[in-house]
């Protein structure tokens, strides 16, 4: 692995985000702490939150979809190629946090 995050699942805590925002892994494994930013509503915070504690397992799933596509013939799906594109990218972001 690439990245050097705490390794998932992670979890939150309990709502409202704009008051309890530690996203942790297991007791006393904390992942980050998120301070809620001014000029956000409380519901944009939560999904926020929520987008947060779902990055181990989308960064996961991005790496099955891009051994998939990598394995997929162009010929056989011409769309492929581009979603490998979009993949790898978001892969990097998250492992690099800069797009190329």
């Amino acid at each position: 692995m690439k990245g050097k995050h705490t390794p998932g699942p992670w979890h939150r805590n309990i709502p409202p985000a704009t008051k309890y925002v530690t996203v942790f892994r297991g007791q006393n494994t904390h992942a980050c702490d998120v301070i809620p930013s001014r000029g956000i509503s409380p519901e944009e915070a939560e999904a926020n939150l929520n987008m947060i504690v779902a990055a181990p397992i989308m960064l996961a799933a991005l790496r099955l979809a891009s051994r998939f596509l990598d394995s997929v013939p162009d010929e056989l799906n011409w769309q492929a190629s581009d979603a490998s594109r979009a993949v790898h990218a978001a892969i990097q972001v998250a492992e690099t946090g800069r797009a190329e």
